[in-house]
C-alpha cells in the first residue's frame, strides 16, 4: 500500500475558495477605485495556496489522501469541473469590473458623484441591434440635470430595451462640482452597480452560468454509486457474474462504445489506462479504467493483487469490442470500476460464477488509491497556461487595463481566458499521446474503428 499524503486537499481548497470569494466580492462590489485591493489581496491567498500544492505535488510519492469508501476519480472528475466554473465565474467577474471602470467613471468617482433620476431632453443617432434573445436601443440622449446645477443639461450615450423618447427617465451618474466630467446614463442597477453596488440582476446570471454549468456537470459524475448499489442493481436486472483474476501488468487501449447516431451503432473510445488481468489458465482480460489514473502508480501500488471481476450478464450481449462495465474486487479489500471488452467475459470461461446476491462483505471494500494524478511532464502546459492567466488576473487588479487603455486591455483579458484553456487542451493532447505510447509498447487492446467495419 502506498503512504497517502493528506495535507494536499486543504491546499487546493484554500484557493478555490479564495477564487470563489473573489467571485462573490465582485459581484457584492463590482466596480471600484483601482488597483482593487480586495481582489489583489484574494488572488494573493489563492496563488499561495496553488503553489502550495504544487510544491507537494512535486515532492514525490503516489499517495493523495486516506483511503475512501467512495470512488474518488469520479469526485476528481467533479472537481475537474468545479475548477474552471469558478475560475470562469472569478474571470467574467473580474472582467466585468475592469470594462465598466472607463476613465470617465473612474474621475467622476474620484470628483464627489451623485446618482440622481434624470429626464430625457432630446435624443439624437437612435440604432437598433438585435440579438437572438433581445433587442437594444443605442442613442445619444441629452437629460436635465438636478436643479441648481450648471450647466442645466448634460449628453451621454444610453442602452434601453425600447426606444427612447423626450420625457422618459433614466439615471445618471455624475459629479456635481465638476460638470466637465459629463454624465453617464443607464438604468438604476447599473448606476449603482457603477459606484460600489453590486451587479445587475441580468448581468448576474450571465456571471453564475459557467459555475451552474460546470457546477451541475460535477454533481452528475460526484453521484457514482457504492459497489453494493452497482451490483446490486445489476443482479435484479438480468444477472450478474464474476471470475478469479490477478492483476498482471499494466497497458492502454480502446474498446467500443455504444453511439446509436453513428451508421453501425459504435465508435471508439478515447484511448485510456488499462490493467491485464490474468486467470490461472492463461487469459487475459483488458480492465480500464478512467482516464486521470496514472498507470505507473498502479503499477507500483497494485503489484500482482488477486481478486475477482464482476460484471453485468446482461450488457455482455454483444459486438466482442463493446466495452461492458465491471468492478474488480481485489481480496485486500479494495475496488476498481472499470471497463472490459465482451470477448474476455465469455460463458465458458473457467471459474465463472453466477451470482443473485451481492458479496455479504461487500462494505469492506475501500476504492484503490487516492493517487496524485498531475504529472510534471504531462501536465507542463497546464501549469504555464494557469500561471499565464493568473498573471493577466493580477495586472488587470492593479488596474493596468482599465482607465481607457483599451491597447492593453484586450490582449490581457484574452490572455486571461485563452491561457488556460490552451493549457488544458495540450495537457489533454500530452495524456492522450503518452497512452497511445503505453499501448503500443504493451500491445494493448486496440479494435478497428466500428465505421470501416460496418462497410
Amino acid at each position: 500500500m502506498i503512504k497517502p499524503d493528506r495535507t494536499r486537499t486543504p491546499l487546493w481548497l484554500v484557493a478555490w475558495v479564495a477564487l470563489l470569494l473573489l467571485a462573490c466580492v465582485g459581484v457584492l462590489r463590482s466596480v471600484g477605485a483601482y488597483p482593487r485591493w480586495d481582489f489583489l489581496g484574494l488572488l494573493a491567498l489563492a496563488g499561495a495556496g496553488a503553489v502550495a500544492w504544487w510544491v507537494r505535488v512535486r515532492g514525490g510519492g503516489v499517495g493523495a489522501g486516506r483511503p475512501r469508501r467512495g470512488w474518488w476519480p469520479a469526485r476528481r472528475q467533479a472537481v475537474a469541473y468545479l475548477g474552471p466554473g469558478l475560475a470562469g465565474t472569478a474571470a467574467l467577474v473580474l472582467t466585468l469590473s475592469v470594462t465598466s471602470a472607463s476613465e470617465q467613471q473612474q474621475a467622476i468617482l474620484s470628483e464627489g458623484f451623485e446618482t440622481s433620476r434624470v429626464q430625457i431632453l432630446s435624443v439624437e443617432d437612435v440604432e437598433r441591434v438585435d440579438s437572438k434573445q433581445l433587442t437594444r436601443y443605442y442613442s445619444k440622449a441629452t437629460v436635465a440635470l438636478p436643479e441648481g446645477e450648471q450647466p442645466a443639461s448634460a449628453t451621454g450615450d444610453l442602452v434601453t430595451a425600447r426606444p427612447p423618447a423626450p420625457g422618459d427617465t433614466t439615471w445618471a451618474l455624475h459629479a456635481p462640482d465638476d460638470p466637465s466630467l459629463g454624465v453617464i446614463l443607464g438604468s438604476r442597477s447599473e448606476v449603482d452597480a457603477l459606484t460600489g453596488g453590486p451587479l445587475p440582476l441580468n448581468v448576474l446570471w450571465t456571471v453564475l452560468f459557467p459555475l451552474l454549468l460546470f457546477a451541475g456537470l460535477g454533481v452528475h459524475e460526484f453521484r457514482q454509486p457504492s459497489p453494493r448499489k452497482r451490483l446490486t442493481g445489476w443482479c435484479a436486472s438480468g444477472g450478474c457474474a464474476s471470475v478469479p483474476l490477478r492483476v498482471g501488468s499494466v497497458s492502454a487501449g480502446r474498446y467500443w462504445i455504444r453511439a446509436p447516431k453513428t451508421r453501425s451503432g459504435y465508435r471508439r473510445s478515447d484511448v485510456r489506462p488499462a490493467l491485464v488481468l490474468t486467470s490461472q489458465g492463461g487469459n487475459r482480460v483488458s480492465f480500464f479504467v478512467e482516464r486521470c489514473l496514472p498507470p505507473d502508480a498502479l503499477a507500483s501500488d497494485l503489484g500482482a493483487a488477486p481478486g475477482r471481476l464482476y460484471w453485468p450478464t446482461g450488457e455482455a450481449d454483444g459486438p466482442s469490442e463493446l466495452g461492458v462495465p465491471a468492478v474488480l474486487l481485489l481480496d485486500d479489500g479494495r475496488y476498481l470500476y472499470g471497463t472490459v471488452p465482451a470477448s474476455g467475459l465469455g460463458g465458458d470461461r473457467e471459474g465463472v460464477v453466477r451470482h443473485e446476491h451481492v458479496p455479504e462483505d461487500i462494505d469492506r471494500f475501500r476504492a484503490v488509491g487516492p493517487y496524485t494524478v498531475h504529472r510534471p511532464g504531462l501536465h507542463r502546459p497546464g501549469v504555464a497556461g494557469a500561471v499565464l492567466g493568473f498573471g493577466c488576473a493580477v495586472l488587470l487588479a492593479t488596474g493596468l487595463g482599465s482607465g481607457g487603455a483599451d491597447w492593453l486591455l484586450t490582449p490581457l483579458l484574452v490572455l486571461l481566458f485563452a491561457a488556460p484553456a490552451t493549457g488544458q487542451w495540450l495537457t489533454a493532447r500530452n495524456r492522450t499521446r503518452a497512452l497511445h505510447a503505453l499501448r503500443e509498447e504493451t500491445d494493448g487492446f486496440d479494435p478497428a474503428d466500428p465505421e470501416r467495419v460496418a462497410r
